[in-house]
């Protein structure tokens, strides 16, 4: 990657807001100006307006706004389940009145400046909530009024199917260091997706003679070339003067589309200013803490709040952000731009704001058209988040900078700002869990306020936030399960945000690996040890605090305190449970599938039922005639529903009591290309149901107690 000359952040004095906070603290807290005094005491009379409650108002009083503004979020959440726009809109918006109101309140009402370390820490406690703040309203404004683009795709998808509209296509699989076999599947798995005269390319960047035998022996086009220069950017572009299609689809290695990807997408290229169309990116294998926590199907992949509900708002700005797999984009406007941008880590995200940039329209497809591998280990996971953070913020630095390129409206602006602001809030989450261990250990004040005020402004918010989440959402984001994956990744993320502000270049692209195993439990240092210290200080920190409680003025500020400090201690351990992957024994991702089929054994053929199917394996329900199996024995499957017929297997291990895995021993180009259709191409396999707040909440109190990681004794 070329790296610019300029080699410090202009943003990083930001870092001066403090300092310069703290030095007018100072200033006037020994002495100062009068104009400065009357300024001063001016700010406590504005904030005296706040004080609404106190130690004699009754607590039902104070918890009234609580009950009421909750009781008007559960009421839309009853009486409209999945939420139309106008019922979002009208509860985001009173989301952030809440919001905005208790910023007001920390403003005017609650900052210590009585001594110089408490003015420090509560000026950085205060502008850590204000990031905060602002992120909320960036997510707020994101899924204020989402775009419905299916019944365009289905209007449009006429065309492609009566062949009124069919313009040539070529699609791209850029390739690192992916295994053969997720290859295979990929390429399998693109030639089964409807659509004539579309032409295959294989993007090897590793110049692997076994991927070039697998492109010969699959039938489609192999490219590779001399560097590595821009990474996968550079690697896209090398096959654009090689490749001709009208349009170039994008899929990552470890993805497989449906067999109608194009059939719902090119439609909407009818419309010449259309130069992208983006489908959400989506995951048929489990993500790295809902595995270690042992609890697929509880906890959603946590990038799915923003693919499956804050895209689909970005869509209606005009505003939409690529996210390099599972898209369509128009060669012309592509050549337009330049290629694909390779001056930041988020070649992606750069190439949706050229091509709004140069008037080109970019729609959001809110369907899932495709499924690939998550991240499934705490390495890979943390790896792969860091580079988009890193990536995001590098636009500050490059010619997509949101604030100077040309030709966005200010909207599209604000909307694309939202993007670098979403990972700084992570340095102020770990600021968070360090704040009590200063008001324990020092005795330090960040706040100067009542447990009732704070409770009368606070607790509305955080309530209805909670409730009304989830909903939101569809059931893709939990409220308290958001906290868990921040806390986990705010320590590597401080680091990674603090060093990309002041050098943004210099670190390389890197691959998140996929398709690995472990044998054993492993535990991931960089993510866990910062937690486990961490846990370490709070113990000693609150049995301190529980003994000296008495000396502490503010006793319902003490409880407080507390309270917060056993929340934290507990996003931190199942944040530091989740930093322990689990073995996974298997590269193998099996699916659900009760199927009829005939297994031959000595030549006898027996009618079975299969209970999971991958394109590695099987697995049959147990049926009493399997006990005589010998493993050294020949055995064949037929299963007409997936194409496969006599197909060779060889015994793995019994699964249990009430199963039997097989492995496929040998399938034909044909017959795995089946298989393939069947576990990964059908149309709409993947649509989904988000899962209530009440099943995660209840999971998110068990688990800590659960200690899946730890159990049965799994090292």
């Amino acid at each position: 990657m070329n790296e610019p000359t300029a080699r410090h952040s202009p943003f990083a004095r930001v870092l001066l807001v403090p300092i310069i906070a703290v030095s007018g603290t100072y200033f006037f807290s020994t002495g100062g100006t009068d104009g400065i005094k009357e300024i001063y005491h001016g700010y406590r009379d504005f904030g005296a307006r706040f004080a609404i409650v106190n130690s004699s108002t009754p607590f039902l009083e104070i918890l009234f706004p609580t009950l009421f503004f909750g009781g008007i979020i559960c009421l839309a959440m009853e009486l409209n389940p999945s939420p139309c726009r106008l019922l979002r809109a009208a509860v985001i918006c009173l989301l952030s009145l809440l919001y905005t109101v208790y910023i007001c309140y920390r403003l005017f009402c609650t900052l210590n400046l009585d001594t110089i370390p408490d003015a420090v820490f509560s000026i950085l406690f205060f502008l850590a909530e204000f990031l905060v703040w602002l992120k909320a309203l960036s997510a707020n404004l994101q899924m204020f009024w989402p775009s419905n683009r299916t019944p365009g795709a289905s209007r449009l998808s006429e065309l492609i199917t009566t062949g009124q509209f069919l313009p040539s296509i070529d699609i791209f699989l850029p390739s690192y260091s992916e295994p053969v076999e997720i290859l295979r599947r990929s390429i399998l798995g693109c030639q089964n997706v409807r659509y004539p005269g579309k032409e295959i390319y294989l993007l090897d960047d590793q110049r692997r003679p076994e991927m070039r035998a697998l492109a010969l022996e699959l039938g489609c086009h192999y490219r590779d070339r001399r560097d590595n220069r821009d990474a996968k950017a550079g690697n896209m572009n090398a096959a654009l003067p090689t490749s001709n299609g009208e349009l170039i689809a994008v899929l990552d290695a470890d993805f497989v589309p449906t067999e109608d990807f194009l059939v719902r997408t090119v439609g909407f290229f009818v419309d010449p200013r259309v130069g992208l169309v983006q489908t959400p990116q989506n995951f048929f294998s489990v993500d790295a803490v809902a595995r270690n926590l042992g609890l697929p199907g509880v906890i959603t992949e946590e990038q799915q709040v923003f693919f499956r509900a804050a895209q689909p708002g970005r869509d209606t700005l005009g505003a939409i952000i690529c996210h390099g797999t599972s898209f369509v984009i128009r060669r012309s406007a592509l050549e337009e731009i330049g290629g694909f941008p390779g001056e930041t880590l988020s070649e992606d995200w750069a190439t949706s704001i050229k091509l709004q940039s140069a008037g080109y329209k970019t729609y959001y497809l809110n369907e899932l058209l495709s499924a690939g591998a998550a991240a499934e280990f705490v390495s890979e996971f943390v790896t792969q988040r860091l580079r988009w953070a890193r990536g995001t913020l590098q636009c500050f630095h490059a010619s997509t900078n949101p604030l100077t390129v040309k030709n966005l409206t200010p909207l599209q602006r604000l909307v694309h700002l939202c993007g670098p602001l979403h990972y700084v809030p992570f340095v102020c989450r770990f600021f968070f869990l360090l704040l009590p261990l200063f008001y324990f250990f020092f005795g330090i004040v960040p706040l100067q306020t009542s447990a009732q005020m704070l409770l009368f402004f606070f607790l509305p918010y955080i309530v209805c936030q909670a409730l009304s989440l989830s909903w939101l959402t569809g059931g893709h984001r939990s409220a308290f399960w958001s906290e868990v994956y921040e806390t986990m990744l705010c320590y590597p993320m401080t680091l990674t945000v603090i060093d990309s502000l002041l050098r943004p270049f210099g670190k390389p692209f890197k691959v998140s690996k996929k398709g690995g195993t472990r044998h054993r439990l492993m535990f991931n240092p960089v993510v866990g040890l910062p937690l486990a210290i961490l846990m370490a200080l709070y113990v000693p920190a609150m049995t301190y605090a529980i003994v000296q409680a008495a000396w502490y003025p503010n006793r319902s500020f003490f409880v407080l305190v507390f309270s917060w400090s056993v929340y934290s201690m507990l996003l931190l351990w199942l944040s530091l449970q989740a930093s322990f992957d689990v073995p996974h024994r298997s590269k193998s991702i099996r699916f659900r599938h009760q199927l009829p089929a005939t297994l031959r054994y000595g030549g006898i053929a027996f009618s079975v039922t299969t209970e999971e199917l991958s394109d590695d394996d099987i697995v049959f329900k147990w049926d009493p005639v399997m006990a005589s199996f010998e493993r050294t024995a020949s055995f064949s499957v037929s299963i007409p529903s997936a194409g496969l017929k006599d197909v060779p297997l060889r015994i793995l291990k019994c699964e249990g009591a009430s199963n039997w895995a097989f492995s496929f021993s040998h399938l034909t180009i044909e017959q795995h290309r089946s298989l393939v259709a069947l576990l990964y191409g059908r149309p709409g396999q993947w649509n989904e149901r988000g899962v209530g707040e009440h099943v995660t909440f209840w999971h998110f109190l068990e688990a800590p107690f659960r200690m899946y990681p730890l159990a049965e004794t799994r090292w």
